[in-house]
């Protein structure tokens, strides 16, 4: 039984992201980038609502909130968006440092797979994070991603239909 749902917020609900990305604790995977070199973001919510508002907007960019379903609480973010940099649809997913280690990104991956390719019809997902991270490693292997070098992993439609018998 799934213990989380996507949420995608409205643009005045957006408080939790100025909160998760300005957090220490949960950004810490980031450190050498962000505002100050901490892995944060220290946004006003006018900033992150002009943000929004290139996302979910008809579009192949995706964003929501991961909550809890037993009680509806917020515990960290998904996003799809198309990255003109490196060419490609490019996924991200992050937990809030309290709720990790309980088995929520996971699901939370899966979840948001299902959108890629699903809703949004995509080939081809990606995200680019160093295999040094062996925690994000295990759970994005465990989805069916595939390294394709140091900085991308990869999982296409087919691949995921395959595990996921579709």
């Amino acid at each position: 039984m799934s213990k989380i749902e996507l949420y995608v917020p409205k643009e005045n609900e957006l408080e939790y992201r100025q909160y998760l990305i300005s957090d220490k604790e949960t950004m810490n995977y980031n450190i050498g980038y962000g505002d100050d070199g901490t892995g944060c973001y220290y946004q006003t919510i006018e900033q992150i609502q002009e943000w929004y508002k290139n996302w979910n907007n008809g579009t192949d960019n995706y964003y929501a909130y991961i909550t809890r379903k037993e009680d509806n609480t917020p515990i960290g973010e998904v996003d799809i968006h198309w990255s003109g940099y490196c060419q490609k649809h490019i996924i991200g997913i992050v937990i809030e440092a309290k709720y990790r280690g309980k088995g929520y990104a996971e699901e939370a991956l899966n979840l948001l797979c299902d959108v890629a390719f699903n809703k949004l019809n995509l080939d081809k997902i990606y995200d680019d994070f160093p295999a040094t991270r062996t925690a994000a490693e295990k759970v994005f292997s465990k989805a069916g991603f595939v390294r394709e070098n140091n900085e991308f992993v990869a999982l296409t439609k087919e691949r995921y239909n395959q595990i996921h018998k579709k």
